[in-house]
């Protein structure tokens, strides 16, 4: 079985681009956040209206899913990080027994087994 993958590739997206999403998911979050006390001071002030109250609930979930998003980007860039390192040291311990093997075939003269002797057919 052969895997191939363009490590550069992995190694970009789990460090900069995956990072670069839960980045600008999280601004979005913190903004969300940042307005709920603005809305919640505006629904004391006109006495909590259902619309606005609904608004600051709907507010108030929505940074929790871009939370959620911000962690699950990042563990994901994690993961693919990992992932990439261990097809970089699978590679190397690849390569590294590809040596071995080479340098042990070369110097070694080729020795066929001894072949048994054939049976006689006739047993009797």
């Amino acid at each position: 079985m052969t895997v191939k993958a363009d490590l550069n590739a992995m190694y970009r997206a789990g460090k900069q681009e995956f990072p670069a999403h839960a980045r600008r998911l999280g601004e979005l979050a913190a903004a969300m956040s940042d307005a709920t006390g603005t809305w919640q001071t505006a629904a004391v002030m006109a006495e909590s209206p259902p619309g606005l109250v609904d608004a600051i609930d709907l507010n108030v979930q929505v940074h929790h899913l871009l939370r959620r998003a911000v962690m699950t980007w990042n563990d994901a860039g994690q993961t693919i990080v990992s992932i990439t390192d261990g097809f970089v040291a699978a590679d190397e311990r690849a390569a590294a027994d590809a040596r071995r093997l080479e340098d042990g075939l070369g110097t070694k003269p080729f020795r066929p087994s001894p072949v048994p002797p054939k049976l006689e057919e006739n047993h009797g």
